[in-house]
């Protein structure tokens, strides 16, 4: 997707094409195996689909891809292991989950919520060289015909894609 973007491929378009390939794909199946129970369509039910498919999918991957263009694709992948720390962080500031600090239940809770999140915003601002160096020597795929080549990210921008991200998170899970 990353190239995609680079290369001047619009993410609205991408969007719209990927939902229009979900709903040819998963409408047969959902007629045949869920035909007998359908609610009546009544405008409500219409609204309150549309309502759920506009906040939850298509704010996700429009905002997931504006920051994609922040980032690289490693941190965009990455980015997703936070997502049981901001449903944590979001039951408890909304009081769906009580914090006892006390009991080691709570306690592991809240370090695993630490840990999780202080590893995503080591791997966001981390700046240092490669530590292994890979097994391939050169590329398995070739993306440009020249040596110069590279996805144009800037490292000053990793903050604004990284919380973009986590915004289009919180929205794909919790939307």
């Amino acid at each position: 997707m990353k190239i995609s973007l680079e290369k001047g491929f619009n993410q609205l378009v991408f969007v719209v094409y990927r939902h229009i390939i979900a709903m040819f794909l998963l409408c047969p199946f959902i007629y045949v195996l869920e035909r007998k129970n359908w609610p009546p369509l009544s405008f409500s039910v219409i609204a309150n689909i549309f309502l759920l498919l506009s906040l939850g999918t298509t704010i996700h991957l429009n905002v997931n891809y504006a920051g994609l263009a922040y980032t690289s694709p490693t941190v965009t992948s990455a980015l997703s292991n936070v997502i049981p720390s901001l449903t944590f962080l979001i039951a408890v500031i909304l009081r769906m989950e009580t914090l006892n600090i006390v009991s080691v239940r709570g306690q592991a809770k809240v370090l695993g919520t630490l840990i999780c999140i202080g590893g995503a915003l080591t791997f966001t601002f981390w700046k240092g060289r490669y530590l292994f160096k890979g097994f391939v020597h050169r590329p398995l795929i070739i993306i440009c015909s020249t040596n110069s080549c590279e996805l144009s990210h800037g490292k000053d921008n990793w903050i604004k894609g990284t919380a973009l991200i986590l915004t289009s998170h919180i929205a794909w899970r919790h939307g």
